[in-house]
């Protein structure tokens, strides 16, 4: 299983392929003004988008809202960490779970807490809101 994790050889065509093999170590072939700008913004609009899916997959199955929000909450902040390992660090060159990340990066347990408290702010407002 661990076979398929480890990094590809580069292929002739490689400039012409959406992935790179360290995040660490590429570096693009042009700048963009402002990138750090865009991709913080593109972070809370992300973040923020899938907040959005929470009340959705109540209606999408027309199940009740519950009365407390907190412990459904968690648990949708915990089933988000599926994007980050699944998602961003595959695309980092770090594969699944990111278990080819650098070695001053706790990729499993950090994003799983960021997430958690995540999950728990959205309870929170949620609590208050409704």
């Amino acid at each position: 299983m661990l076979g398929a994790l480890t990094p590809k050889k580069p292929q002739p065509n490689a400039g012409k392929r959406m992935n790179h093999g360290k995040i660490t170590v590429a570096s693009p072939h042009k700048r963009i003004k402002n990138e750090v700008l865009v991709g913080w913004a593109f972070h809370y609009f992300t973040g923020g988008s899938v907040v959005l899916t929470y009340p959705l997959f109540y209606l999408a199955f027309n199940a009740p809202m519950p009365g407390n929000h907190l412990i459904f909450s968690l648990l949708w902040g915990l089933a988000t960490v599926l994007l980050p390992w699944f998602i961003l660090f595959p695309g980092f060159g770090w594969g699944f779970f990111g278990v080819r990340a650098p070695s001053n990066v706790r990729p499993f347990i950090s994003p799983m807490v960021e997430h958690l408290l995540y999950g728990l702010g959205l309870g929170i407002v949620l609590n208050i809101a409704l």
